[in-house]
């Protein structure tokens, strides 16, 4: 049991890690805005889909290729590479060398999430859900320690302060290759194309309205860390009020995801998705209607209600396609973030930025009549959780 636990902790700890780097993204937007003497929204569009394409689409290649060529070992090694690449991105001063760096950085976030994914539904079977939530929760923690971290960084030591990163990456890489790299018995095989469009034969439906759902929560997210970005850099408020605001809002869910894997049972999942739907309509459209105190509190419920129930998106994804769980785990954690990646682009088009934010909140609407369309998802066991 303390193998496993040490194994759990050390993926949730790499997760959070590479969770961080890529959160990064919006703070370094702002700071770069004189540094290349470009508009926040260019930086915005030319750092989002790099990210986006390399993070996010490449995931279900990553699921597909990640038994080969010693794929297993690389993704153990992700969070220092992954540090590396943002360190290396935020000590350039060449829009086109931050981009390279990105990718590198996007590279090595979505070739550590199909099988570190699989590998924690193997460690704890019977609690999938709650073993996922300590993954994801790690891996949210992570992305709210970015955005504060590197906002300090930016504001209060120089470019080279990103380098430190990897003093934090080093030791969990080293621990993740030290539990999980000799257990060959976590994580499964990866399967070929054919045999996973073998197995998601009868189940496509299931999946396609997951997917959709996954994206359109990914969108709201990814819509409102971007949208804080802009809103704060149009208000001229500090670099590290940014960064609290999304830090907050990334934390957030962090904490509840913990709990959504603790205390919602597989009968009540869809439920509680159509609830933190409605729920984070709301906040996500009331944010910048107040004062700093508003958009603070909003930001933590909107996380909360958004993020905290990834571990049941992903739980569900696995239980659809349990003999696929890598290619189940890249759909809904990695190319549902590209989609909504992209599709969270419109706030920079949108003016005044405040009429986004109600934009973002109004998409989560489909998502929750999308949800009630779920059919009964089988668990591990094969017997079935009603509604």
């Amino acid at each position: 049991m303390a193998r496993l636990l040490v194994q759990l902790i050390s993926l949730a700890l790499g997760h959070g890690c590479v969770d961080g780097c890529a959160t990064m993204i919006n703070p370094l937007i702002r700071a770069r805005v004189e540094t290349f003497g470009m508009s926040v929204e260019s930086i915005a569009w030319m750092a989002t889909i790099v990210m986006t394409i390399t993070c996010s689409f490449s995931q279900p290649l990553m699921a597909l290729w990640s038994d080969r060529w010693g794929a297993r070992w690389f993704a153990l090694m992700a969070p220092f590479t992954a540090a590396a690449g943002m360190a290396a991105a935020i000590d350039t001063t060449s829009p086109v060398w931050m981009a390279v760096w990105l990718g590198a950085c996007g590279v090595s976030v979505a070739v550590y999430h199909p099988i570190p994914a699989a590998m924690v539904g193997d460690i704890w079977p019977n609690r999938r859900t709650l073993a996922l939530a300590i993954f994801l929760g790690g891996g949210m923690i992570g992305l709210g320690i970015g955005p504060i971290a590197v906002s300090y960084i930016l504001e209060h030591l120089d470019s080279d302060g990103g380098w430190w990163f990897l003093i934090v990456a080093a030791p969990i890489t080293i621990a993740l290759l030290a539990s999980c790299g000799p257990a060959r018995h976590l994580g499964g095989e990866s399967r070929s194309l054919g045999s996973l469009v073998q197995a998601l034969r009868g189940r496509r439906g299931e999946m396609a309205i997951l997917v959709a759902i996954a994206s359109i929560r990914a969108l709201a997210t990814m819509g409102l860390s971007l949208g804080i970005t802009l809103l704060t850099d149009r208000q001229h408020t500090s670099l590290t009020w940014t960064g609290w605001l999304l830090s907050a809002f990334l934390f957030s869910g962090g904490v509840t995801g913990l709990a959504s894997g603790l205390f919602f049972h597989p009968r009540r999942e869809r439920g509680v998705l159509v609830v933190t739907s409605l729920l984070a309509c709301v906040a996500v459209a009331l944010m910048p209607m107040g004062g700093p105190t508003l958009m603070l509190v909003c930001s933590i419920i909107a996380g909360s209600a958004l993020q905290g129930v990834n571990p049941i998106i992903v739980a569900m994804s696995q239980r659809i396609l349990p003999s696929g769980s890598r290619m189940a785990s890249s759909l809904v954690m990695g190319w549902s973030w590209g989609v909504g990646g992209l599709l969270g682009l419109v706030v920079t088009m949108i003016d005044p930025i405040e009429w986004a934010f109600v934009g973002v909140g109004l998409t989560l609407l489909p998502a929750a009549a999308l949800t009630l369309k779920l059919p009964v998802v089988p668990t591990s066991s094969g017997v079935a959780s009603d509604a």
